[in-house]
């Protein structure tokens, strides 16, 4: 499973992102109960549960991404929680990915550069989280009929929250699958 290269990242960073809450709520319980052995006992269990919690949550955020990235042809690996992913897409004329874009309710301002060649525009990947979004841009090569796609994560998901994890990663895959479904729906219809 490739999944398995993103456990050891996530599961520290889902680790350290619950140590401070776990070691406030035991700082506040011994000094309000005072240093005991009932006292540290609730420390070890807070402990414990917040590293069994960490590879749980591992586990099943590697799988999300990996399924996420299963449709669109995407490979996974170590780096799918970097702020920054680039993938290519071939074979797609640029005036459907420009259509497509601009029907999508996920992407947001729109902008043409480069003569053309490059639009940039605000992707959200989550859709329950308006205000949290992606920076992408599309690079067109109309001779050799490539789309390279960048999309780095926004202010908002650049703090690694744990929940937003591969936030970047998941706008990419669905960035592609959009496209390669319209792709798809416009020789259908041919």
């Amino acid at each position: 499973m490739a999944g398995r290269e993103l456990l050891p990242s996530i599961w520290v960073t889902t680790f350290v992102h619950l140590l401070p809450f776990t070691a406030m709520s035991c700082l506040l319980d011994s000094i309000g109960d005072g240093t005991s052995w009932d006292t540290l006992a609730e420390v070890v269990i807070r402990l414990l549960c917040c590293a069994l919690f960490s590879p749980a949550w591992a586990n099943w955020r590697a799988r999300s991404l990996t399924r996420r990235a299963r449709k669109p042809g995407i490979p996974v690996d170590g780096g799918a929680l970097h702020d920054a992913q680039t993938h290519t897409v071939t074979g797609l004329p640029s005036d459907l990915i420009r259509t497509e874009l601009g029907e999508d309710g996920r992407a947001s301002d729109l902008k043409e550069a480069d003569g053309g060649n490059t639009v940039r525009f605000r992707w959200r990947p989550f859709a329950l989280f308006e205000r949290l979004s992606s920076h992408g841009s599309l690079i067109f090569d109309e001779a050799s009929r490539e789309a390279r796609v960048e999309v780095r994560a926004g202010e908002r998901l650049k703090h690694r929250v744990t929940l937003h994890q591969g936030a970047a990663f998941i706008a990419l895959c669905q960035i592609v699958e959009c496209l390669e479904s319209a792709d798809a729906t416009r020789r259908v219809k041919q």
